[in-house]
């Protein structure tokens, strides 16, 4: 078993060096890899005080036809201003995250650095919480809007979005999904949409 679990982490290295036309890439825009504030998964903005710590949650709701997978690849925009402090997955994985946040330039074009990669040694099947994200706010926060992106660089230069690989052995199928919102500190202005966000709030995030 021990050996099963070893290769598996070993083809997914693998996979992440090489060239991105080797391989199928799938999509599923109705999977979203979002930011919530509990592990269910049930609520997508938060209430963090200045000098406290405060959890939040990077998890996966998937969409008909998908219910498996064995990685994910994403960064976290927005958070200049707040700390990580710590990215802890929820259940073990071999491959860990050193850097979630995703750098100043969100472009298409980037050539900045942000983000990781995260794999786990057997398939884990239908929506649940992934990894638990600890952020420290030196000042007061006030709708601090956070965005799941993809890496930067991007692992396959066909992918511009976060996704989740498949359990598909040995392929690991690379999938598409969207990247989802979370707002620490909403103020209660009804322009502010909780399940997302208003344009003039992330236009920055598309520069």
């Amino acid at each position: 078993m021990g050996g099963h679990k070893t290769i598996r982490i070993l083809l997914w290295l693998v996979l992440l060096n090489l060239p991105r036309q080797v391989w199928a890439i799938d999509s599923c825009f109705q999977c979203v890899l979002g930011i919530w504030d509990d592990p269910a998964l049930s609520s997508n903005v938060g209430e963090i005080v200045a000098g406290q710590p405060k959890d939040i949650y990077v998890g996966i709701k998937f969409a008909e036809g998908f219910n498996e997978t064995s990685g994910i690849s994403l960064s976290i925009a927005g958070i200049s201003g707040v700390l990580v402090i710590g990215v802890e997955p929820i259940v073990s994985t071999a491959l860990g995250c050193d850097v979630i946040s995703a750098p100043a330039d969100t472009s298409t074009d980037s050539h900045e650095t942000g983000g990781c990669a995260i794999a786990w040694p057997g398939c884990l099947v239908g929506n649940q919480a992934l990894l638990r994200v600890t952020l420290l706010a030196p000042s007061n926060v006030a709708n601090g809007l956070l965005q799941v992106k993809r890496t930067y660089p991007s692992t396959y230069p066909a992918v511009k979005t976060p996704f989740f690989t498949q359990c598909d052995n040995p392929l690991y199928t690379p999938t598409r999904v969207k990247g989802g919102y979370y707002i620490l500190n909403w103020n209660g202005d009804p322009s502010v949409r909780v399940d997302g966000a208003t344009w003039s709030m992330v236009k920055h995030l598309y520069r």
